[in-house]
């Protein structure tokens, strides 16, 4: 998972969360969603191919990325946390993108 909860420019409709599928099948997102500390979620739609990657621009103020520092669940349709990252307000700087492993 990589964030850019800061871009250069407005925030809003700007952020993004770009996941990668890891597996050697596809993942339909269907009933995905991302949650954030406050509890906030995105709901999340499509695909990631086989080996891919796939950004999700938060083009909706439902699950904002917090310059101040965060939290970032990957749920998926079973209620699984499938992935879970934190960030800090260091982290967030204009235009900086925040990757994990």
């Amino acid at each position: 998972m990589a964030l850019l909860p800061n871009p250069v420019g407005d925030d809003k409709g700007n952020e993004q969360v770009t996941l990668r599928n890891f597996s050697s099948s596809p993942i339909n997102l269907a009933g995905w969603r991302l949650r954030d500390r406050a509890g906030n979620e995105f709901g999340l739609s499509g695909t990631i191919a086989a080996g891919g990657t796939r950004a999700i621009t938060m083009s909706v103020s439902s699950m904002p990325l917090n310059n101040s520092g965060d939290d970032v669940s990957l749920i998926d349709n079973q209620g699984n946390v499938r992935h879970h990252v934190s960030y800090t307000s260091g982290q967030a700087q204009p235009g900086a993108i925040v990757s994990f492993p």
